[in-house]
């Protein structure tokens, strides 16, 4: 029998071989992997253990960002989480937003549009309101961003709805709604408590309204030629911006101003006149199809004064009807906002064609009959439940 001989070459491939089956087991071990994989786990738990809560950290770093921004005023820009208010009497329902203290619904419980819906000349997001003021450190603040605390009282027979953006209880800023049992009008303040020390008194606050008016009518064309941004200015002076076209215009010593729809009026009464204001009225009503929303966009941009270093403007709302007789009884004029016309046609206009197409619309508006809408056209289809 043959002796075997060593062989080099199959001794070196056994080595290799071991080798590598030893690395394979070594890189394939579980129990290391688990506690690899382990490890980083504790490590993890101890930390979240031990770290802030992630919205604790967000919102102190929230806080440092506002302080840095807005120094001082940093709290009139945190989100309180407070809800809607709601103010209102037999005529009128307000919904106003803590956010900005801006009126967000305004309804006239008696009316109703062409398509039967409630009528509201503010929602959607079709009002916007702002007041921008300087501080004495360069900076420029918006009350449309500032949170409002707010406070709920019935006072004198009133209702009346208090919002403070506060600093302090001894500074802050306020705006107040005020409202009586059966008006159309809405009383609204503008003040401020402690803070002229704070503010550029050498730059007048700009008080900014805006509202994109509501098509209540079948005939948007016809509505629109009713729709007019107008102005009581000097005494007894009215004018108006253009009713076809885009307009501006800058105005004196100004004693109201209405946003006039077709059939209804939101305008503005100073307690003083406006030395000085700019108006701006464009057209978005391009046709008459019925998926047209909006008739006019109406705006003003209003300075306001300092008493004694602080603010302090008063103002009443008027949203109601464009009704002569209904605004004269106010006794501000605002029935001037009507044009009725010169000579005869002015005294016909006032004395029979309003009163009689009012007293139609209000006790035959749910007529059906076709000559009712073509002969009252001009006031469109709105109802009153009245």
């Amino acid at each position: 029998m043959e002796e075997k001989k060593f062989d080099p070459l199959q001794f070196i491939g056994f080595v290799l071989i071991a080798l590598i089956v030893t690395y394979m087991l070594y890189m394939n071990k579980p129990e290391e992997v688990a506690e690899d994989k382990a490890a980083p786990s504790d490590i993890e738990a101890i930390d979240t253990t031990n770290s802030p809560n992630p919205i604790q950290i967000n919102d102190s770093l929230q806080k440092v960002n506002l302080q840095n921004t807005f120094g001082i005023f940093s709290n009139w820009m945190v989100d309180k989480g407070t809800e809607t208010q709601v103010i209102e009497n037999k005529k009128l329902l307000l919904e106003i937003s803590p956010k900005g203290g801006l009126l967000t619904k305004v309804r006239l419980k008696e009316f109703f549009n062409y398509l039967q819906e409630p009528m509201d000349l503010v929602k959607d997001g079709n009002n916007s309101f702002n007041l921008k003021f300087a501080t004495k450190d360069g900076r420029r603040l918006n009350t449309k961003d500032f949170y409002f605390t707010p406070s709920l009282s019935s006072r004198n027979g009133k209702e009346e709805l208090s919002l403070k953006a506060e600093i302090s209880k001894n500074q802050y800023i306020e705006f107040i709604y005020s409202i009586n049992v059966a008006t159309y009008l809405v009383d609204f303040s503008i003040r401020s408590v402690g803070i002229s020390s704070l503010l550029d008194l050498s730059e007048s606050p700009q008080m900014e309204w805006e509202t994109s008016t509501f098509r209540n009518s079948k005939s948007i064309d016809y509505e629109n030629r009713y729709t007019e941004l107008t102005y009581g200015y000097e005494e007894d002076k009215v004018d108006y911006l253009s009713l076809t076209g885009d307009d501006e215009e800058q105005a004196e010593e100004v004693r109201w101003i209405s946003f006039r729809q077709h059939f209804f009026s939101a305008i503005l009464i100073p307690k003083q006149k406006i030395s000085k204001l700019d108006l701006a009225s464009v057209n978005l009503a391009d046709d008459e199809s019925l998926e047209e929303v909006y008739t006019k966009k109406f705006s003003a941009s209003i300075p306001l004064t300092f008493e004694g270093g602080e603010l302090d403007s008063r103002f009443e709302y008027y949203f109601g009807p464009t009704d002569y007789e209904t605004l004269k009884t106010y006794d501000r004029d605002l029935e001037s906002s009507i044009p009725l016309g010169w000579g005869i046609f002015g005294w016909i206009n006032r004395f029979i064609y309003f009163p009689f197409v009012w007293i139609s619309v209000w006790n035959f508006s749910l007529w059906n009959f076709d000559y009712y809408h073509d002969a009252y056209r001009p006031f469109g289809d709105v109802t009153s439940d009245l």
